[in-house]
């Protein structure tokens, strides 16, 4: 007889292995993608959520939080949000220059 190996798995991933009320109650984590985002001025706004986001002092990504865990059980990663958000004011800031 083997002996059983146990791995520790963080809170999210034993979250997304076991999802609490089976299949049909469960998140999906969505990927953050570029094409999910609309420039307005100076403005960035993730269209799934409706997170803005805008440049503050000192180059600081400000934020005024969407709806991160949608009604369809999709859900983003607020952190992945704003590091897509900073690669693209980083983008379209260099193109001005």
């Amino acid at each position: 007889m083997m002996d059983a190996v146990i791995f520790p798995v963080s809170d999210r991933e034993e979250s997304n292995l076991f999802p609490v009320g089976g299949l049909q109650g469960s998140h999906m984590h969505m990927k953050v993608d570029e094409s999910q985002f609309v420039i307005d001025g100076d403005r960035l706004t993730h269209q799934p959520t409706g997170a803005v986001f805008w440049m503050g002092d000192k180059n600081l990504i400000n934020c005024e939080w969407g709806t991160t865990e949608l009604p369809t059980g999709d859900d983003y990663d607020r952190t992945e949000l704003e590091e897509a958000a900073r690669q693209i004011f980083l983008k379209d800031k260099s193109s001005c220059i």
